[in-house]
């Protein structure tokens, strides 16, 4: 059965590589006629002013100019004898179609051309789904830093209390990035897979709805990005800004002012530029942008004590210069410090000069949620021929910060930190053989790496060794850990780092074949390379912890921490190869008054990975049988294995539209969807390692997960109201099953030991509308306001959630396993945005407003609904709900002419009213402030938790120079 299913495989990427498809790009098209007769102008000519592109009109009088890049152009139609026509601001959409008519008459004098401005389309025929797009000069207008705060202002888009996205009440997990046409999700832990600064961004497209067949392994929707390419036109562009945190009240963030003379310019800052323009007239461009962004963070810590704790030292060189001494912590103490003291001590009749650390430190402010990126991003364009073109695009990101931790706020020297690098080359090649087809072939190597550490060195003697804890009771310091209660002393001590690294491999094709049939088809073959490693620190002699043979023998007697052998618990590492090929075919049919999307999508995963072939005995390091200790680790590893089945789907997608009329549309489509779960849940921890103690472990990783499956629908109509003014109302439906969940405890040979693995089991269902109105009375001056209201309900929310409640009520039969539906925690039953915009010759505003109700909890204090015999206790979870947010962020400029070239001057503010927006709270209380209950032993300021509110008012200061 494998080997058939293989032999398919390959058999239909030979059969569709020469008919593949698929762009990013749009299609524009027309007629062009005789004013007055409106007879057809047969041999005219229009063209994209700028470019090579252009068609002939044909004996009907039409044109159509395929394979356009995203953006605005300005069309000129020439025909002898006629005054040509150019028309300015004419907007071109991925994968849609732009129809713009021209009507010329003939000249009254040689070389007389009329120049008139598009008229902006409000009501798109051919979008058969819910969709928005945002172009570049929309996005610079906004208040807006990041591609997530773009997609988190479109209708059907929910931002949840941890920052994730969800679109239509996914998981954060179903959403796919694209980027110029290539997978650019990080299939770890499906999240945005390159770092795209919204200066390079030409288009973005979100896809809320159905999305047609060229679009796999998402279930939700699609956030497509095209980048900007150089033209024959040089320009430049320079924006530096910086900017601090004005909060109302300096009680809750210490370190931040609410006085806007005290604010510290020098919190953040931003620095970045693009330069684009021509090598080669027509034949060779290039567009360069880059980034530099820092941010302090705007929650802080006191650096009260040493993450080491309080030590001494004894050094028997009594002359010893103690401000050139190395500790055993490889520090040079400042002796001018209160922290430390010294002096002399006999032991056994022997004088040693003492070293002495307190363990204490000055308090000083500590910033915990630090931030800092580098990004490049670059388009080298080369056009030899007409029919031929290719772009070497590149990326590169680099991410540096830390993740607060409330309870280390008075140790913050022992919190981590960690590290994200991605970058991307992808060679386009776009092959024009006639004026109805073009072919694209995309070459891609993108890798995304993480780690997270405090110190690189896993060796390095500051690592603090727990066992010590027993030691520092002498000096009244405090186990750290304990609830409601600051840490004295402590680090860190896990290392972790992965990084996937792919090679894509994509051809596709689109080909105009008549009036009415635009076919589209595609084969894409991605193969990953997934490395990972996790380090929990263990004392020396624990479970076979030792120091390296080649470790210096100087350094010996300081470090009491090291790194236990691999394929133990605390130590695992692994290599996975997965591959993943996709092929679809899709035909967009229109007619006058209808449009039709229809597809079919073929996906195929092979995890190349391997499960326990008896799952009773699945520890190779550590078999439970006899038979299977009496085998050397070699022999095992010939029988011990059983390989995963390939797993496949073959998805239809059907998107229609029906234009009623010139001013209103309706929609209506409907698919299967597929996705395999993340490689987290398929790969980390899949080596099961039993402990030899008893108990319950897990959750490990499965690689014979199911792909997670769902069906959707949406029925939507779109109507321009009054003239510049659409209103487009959607209704949707979706049902999604097989999303990865835990809680059946697999048994084993011995019966005090269980453990457990991802499983397919978790269902949700998603419905809702979307309500959008778009007002443009004038270039100067628009708005826009949407509301969604949605119901997400499902069996839970959190995949460990099923093991954790069956662990925590020792119940292992799977009797606890979830038998209801319930709302799930990103559930926003109403979100609002609204923006709006004005401008003057010289001067802008934009204010972004958004309103969205809280997302559901499970209250900690369940109460009985009956009394007697037949008491029972009322189900909680997710019954209760956040408190609403309400924020405004506001963006203005002013330009100023220097010597012809453009300077702006901007201010940004964002929570312009710094409203408190919670993210966290005590579920017993519904506050963020404190518990219903106090214990009876806390720390006085440990309530004051900044982390438990987003992010406060933040105002921006900065310049755009431009020319």
């Amino acid at each position: 059965m494998k080997s058939r299913v293989t032999s398919a495989v390959l058999l239909l990427v030979i059969v569709m590589l020469p008919m593949l498809a698929h762009a990013q790009s749009g299609t524009i098209r027309g007629k062009v006629m005789e004013s007055g007769s409106g007879e057809p102008l047969t041999g005219a000519t229009v063209v994209i002013q700028g470019t090579t592109k252009g068609a002939l009109v044909d004996i009907d009088g039409e044109y159509r100019i395929l394979n356009v890049a995203p953006g605005t152009y300005t069309l000129e139609a020439r025909f002898l004898g006629y005054a040509s026509v150019v028309i300015e601001d004419v907007v071109v959409r991925t994968d849609l179609t732009t129809v713009q008519d021209f009507e010329l008459r003939e000249q009254v004098f040689e070389g007389e051309e009329v120049t008139v401005q598009a008229e902006r389309q409000v009501i798109i025929r051919d979008m058969t789904s819910s969709e928005s797009r945002v172009s570049s000069d929309e996005i610079e207008a906004l208040p807006v830093q990041e591609v997530t705060d773009v997609v988190q202002l479109q209708a059907g888009v929910n931002v949840g209390n941890d920052g994730q996205i969800h679109i239509r009440g996914g998981r954060a997990s179903e959403v796919a990035y694209v980027v110029n046409g290539i997978r650019a999700t990080d299939d770890y832990d499906r999240s945005q897979g390159l770092r795209i600064e919204n200066e390079s961004i030409q288009e973005l497209q979100v896809i809320s709805g159905t999305f047609n067949a060229e679009y796999g392994q998402a279930m939700s929707g699609i956030v497509n990005v095209v980048t900007k390419a150089g033209d024959n036109n040089y320009e430049a562009s320079f924006r530096a800004w910086s900017g601090s945190y004005l909060v109302s009240s300096s009680d809750l963030y210490d370190g931040l002012s609410s006085n806007v003379m005290e604010l510290d310019p020098s919190n953040m800052y931003n620095v970045s530029g693009s330069v684009s323009g021509p090598i080669i007239k027509d034949k060779l461009t290039f567009f360069v942008t880059g980034r530099h962004f820092r941010n302090k963070g705007w929650l802080t810590g006191r650096n009260a004590y040493s993450a080491q704790g309080a030590y001494e030292e004894l050094i028997s060189d009594l002359g010893t210069d103690l401000g050139n001494y190395r500790t055993q912590y490889g520090e040079y103490p400042d002796m001018n410090k209160p922290w430390f003291s010294s002096d002399t001590v006999t032991i056994q009749g022997r004088d040693y000069l003492r070293l002495f650390d307190n363990g204490e430190r000055d308090s000083s402010l500590v910033y915990m949620n630090d931030f800092e990126t580098y990004s490049f991003q670059g388009n080298l364009q080369f056009r030899p021929q007409s029919y031929l073109k290719f772009n070497l695009i590149g990326s590169y990101g680099n991410e540096d910060g830390r993740n607060y931790n409330h309870q280390r706020k008075l140790v913050p020297e022992g919190l981590s930190s960690f590290k994200r690098e991605n970058f991307s080359v992808n060679l386009k090649t776009t092959i024009t053989p006639t004026s109805n087809t073009f072919i694209t072939i995309n070459n891609a190597v993108t890798q995304n790496a993480y780690e997270s550490y405090l110190y690189e060195n896993p060796y390095d003697p500051r690592y603090f060794n727990y066992d010590r804890l027993a030691q520092l009771e002498q000096y009244d310091i405090d186990n750290p850990g304990q609830p409601y209660q600051f840490d004295e002393v402590g680090t860190d001590n896990n290392l972790f780092e992965r990084s996937t690294t792919s090679f894509i491999n994509k051809i596709e094709l689109s080909n105009q074949v008549n009036d009415q049939h635009f076919v589209k088809a595609g084969v894409s073959v991605q193969a990953d390379v997934v490395d990972l490693e996790n380090i929990s620190l263990q004392p020396l002699g624990n479970g076979g912890t030792e120091l390296p043979d080649d470790f210096p023998e100087d350094q010996r007697p300081y470090v009491e921490l090291g790194v236990p052998p691999l394929d133990t618990p605390n130590h695992s590492k692994y290599t996975r190869k997965p591959v993943t090929i996709a092929a679809y075919l899709q035909d967009k049919i229109e007619y006058e008054k209808l449009i039709v999307n229809v597809g079919l999508r073929f996906d195929y995963f092979k995890p190349n990975a391997q499960v326990p072939a008896d799952p009773m005995d699945p520890d190779i390091s550590n078999p439970i049988l006899d038979s299977n200790r009496e085998m050397t680790r070699a022999e095992r590893e010939k029988v011990w294995w059983e390989e995963v089945d390939a797993k496949y789907q073959v998805s239809p997608r059907i998107g229609v539209s029906y234009p009623v009329s010139d001013r209103g549309v309706i929609y209506f489509s409907y698919g299967y969807f597929f996705q395999m779960p993340s490689y987290e849940y398929l790969f980390t921890n899949s080596q099961i390692l039993l402990s030899e103690s008893s108990g319950v472990f897990g959750i490990f990783g499965n690689p014979d997960l199911k792909p997670e499956r769902s069906t959707q629908y949406e029925l939507g109509a779109k109507f321009e109201i009054l003239d510049g003014t659409g209103l487009e109302v959607t209704g949707f439906y979706k049902d999604t099953r097989d999303y990865v969940s835990s809680g059946v405890v697999e048994p084993t040979y011995l019966s005090n030991v269980r453990y457990a693995t991802w499983i397919n089991r978790d269902y949700s269902i998603s419905r809702g509308l979307t309500v959008a109105l778009n007002q443009t009375i004038s270039r100067r001056f628009n708005f826009g306001l949407d509301y969604t209201y949605n119901l997400v309900e499902g069996s839970n929310s959190d995949p460990a959630a099923e093991f954790n409640q069956a662990v925590a009520a020792n119940n292992l039969t799977g009797q606890s396993l979830t038998k209801i539906i319930q709302p799930l925690d990103w559930d926003r039953s109403h979100v609002i945005n609204g923006t709006l915009f004005f401008s003057e010759s010289n001067f802008g505003a934009n204010v972004v407003g958004r309103f969205l109700t809280g997302t559901p909890y499970t209250p900690s204090a369940p109460f009985r609904i009956r009394t007697g015999p037949n008491a029972s206790v009322q189900d909680l979870r997710n019954t209760a709900r956040y408190p609403s947010r309400f924020t405004i962020d506001l963006n203005t400029y002013y330009n100023f002419d220097i010597a012809g070239e453009q300077l702006r001057v901007f201010l940004n503010i964002y929570n312009l009213l710094d409203n408190e927006v919670v993210n966290s709270l005590y579920t017993d209380s519904g506050s963020p402030d404190r518990p219903l209950l106090m214990p009876t032993t806390y720390d006085q300021t440990y309530f004051e938790d900044p982390s438990r509110y987003d992010e406060p008012r933040r105002i921006q200061l900065g310049i755009q120079f431009s020319f």
